[in-house]
């Protein structure tokens, strides 16, 4: 899941959720809950984090190079639920984001 690489990346780079909740100008408690889980980001949100990690979000939901290769029914419920929440709640500001979202899970469905 796309929570798991964040915090991979945190390591990798030997950052803390704090570092990444200032370089993302989120609040701490905010990056907590997205990263447990317990809160949905919203593609602005999204954006800020993948930006303060040199991500894109394409790189955030690719899981073609994960040891199993492709998305889990699970992972992709969990996706589609994550991209209906954010169409919910979107603005047209966000629309791009959301069409490459949609593009990748689309990528997954051949």
């Amino acid at each position: 899941m796309w929570q798991e690489k964040i915090q991979d990346e945190l390591k990798r780079r030997k950052m803390t959720q704090e570092d990444l909740a200032i370089d993302a100008d989120l609040s701490q408690s905010a990056i907590s809950a997205f990263l447990s889980g317990r809160k949905n980001p919203s593609l602005d949100s999204l954006e800020k984090i993948v930006t303060a990690l040199d991500m894109s979000l394409y790189q955030l939901f690719d899981t073609t190079h994960s040891e199993k290769g492709s998305l889990q029914a699970d992972e992709f419920k969990r996706l589609k639920l994550q991209i209906h929440q954010l169409v919910d709640s979107s603005d047209l500001s966000q629309v791009h984001s959301l069409s490459l979202l949609l593009s990748i899970t689309r990528k997954f469905l051949r």
